[in-house]
């Protein structure tokens, strides 16, 4: 491929930011998380308008089908946790609280 036709797209963000991470494991300790689990992160605002609810049943779905898995949620509730956790309830899948 001719050189000029090669384009270089740098890092969306200074990769130096995160030279100085906390140590492998600590966020798991810091939530009681198995060490074998792994951890799907979903994280953005909890509110009607991101569409949360249509996350719950693959996330059911994953859960049930994988055993060592854990689904976290982060950030803030913008009034619609609630009903999150009452369409989880209405699954009647508990394991994931």
């Amino acid at each position: 491929m001719p050189e000029e036709q090669i384009g270089i797209v740098p890092n969306g963000i200074d990769l130096s930011e995160y030279a100085d991470l906390p140590p492998k494991g600590l966020f798991k300790k810091k939530f009681n998380i198995d060490r074998d689990k792994k951890v799907i992160l979903y994280l953005g605002r909890i509110h009607k308008t991101k569409g949360n609810n249509i996350i719950v049943k693959p996330f059911i779905d994953i859960v049930k089908k994988l055993d060592n898995v854990k689904i976290v949620i982060i950030d803030p509730d913008e009034g619609y946790l609630k009903e999150i956790k009452a369409l989880i309830k209405k699954t009647r899948w508990r394991k994931i609280f």
